[in-house]
This record gives C-alpha cells, sequence and structure tokens, in this order.
C-alpha cells in the first residue's frame, strides 16, 4: 500500500495491576489503513479492539511497537494524534453506551 495514513506495527499494550496478573491487552498488530479506507475491528470482548483504538487516538501510550497516524509518532507525540482520526464504538448494551460514546468523542473527527 502506497503511503498508509494509519501505519501500525507490532503494536502492544500490557498492563500490570499491583497484586493482579498482567493482562496483555493487545499483542504484535501491524496493519496498514489506506488515506480514505474505513476499517473495523471486530472481535470478543476482551480481544483489544477499545485498547487498540484508544492508543491510536492518543488516549492510553503503547506498551511497545509503532504506530503513525497521519505520519504522527502515536508513541512519542500522543497529544496530537487526537483529532486526526474519527471513531465509532458499537455497543449492544445500553449499560456500556456511556464508555463507547466518550471513546468515540475522545477520537475526534477526522480532517
Amino acid at each position: 500500500m502506497d503511503d498508509p495514513i494509519i501505519q501500525v506495527r507490532h503494536l502492544q499494550k500490557t498492563f500490570r495491576r499491583r497484586g493482579k496478573p498482567t493482562v496483555k491487552a493487545v499483542r504484535n498488530l501491524t496493519l496498514d489503513v489506506g488515506r480514505g479506507q474505513i476499517f473495523g475491528l471486530v472481535g470478543p470482548d476482551g480481544a483489544g479492539k477499545t485498547t487498540t483504538i484508544q492508543m491510536l487516538c492518543g488516549i492510553l501510550i503503547p506498551s511497545g511497537g509503532s504506530a503513525l497516524v497521519a505520519g504522527v509518532d502515536v508513541v512519542h507525540n500522543a497529544d496530537a494524534t487526537g483529532g486526526l482520526i474519527g471513531g465509532s464504538v458499537a455497543k449492544n448494551l445500553a449499560c456500556k453506551q456511556r464508555r463507547a460514546e466518550a471513546l468515540a468523542c475522545g477520537c475526534g473527527l477526522a480532517r
């Protein structure tokens, strides 16, 4: 793919919690998304979909790997990625709606 707008290489996110087992939410994710392309992340609960979007939006800092959004490095310049991509999270349970809305707002609007 020529000049992807989103470029992810070996992206990882590990959550370490005191007194609890380590959780590897995203493991070695690699993908490219072309300019103007629409893509989706589909999988069961706990597969890392929300964590991945949060990393691409600059809400979470990756534990490893690299990700560029419109040429901006989300590892070293997370604050600059917030308005570069848009996101929508579909949830089928009303009790989780607020979290989904917060995530969609946190990602901002595509430019």
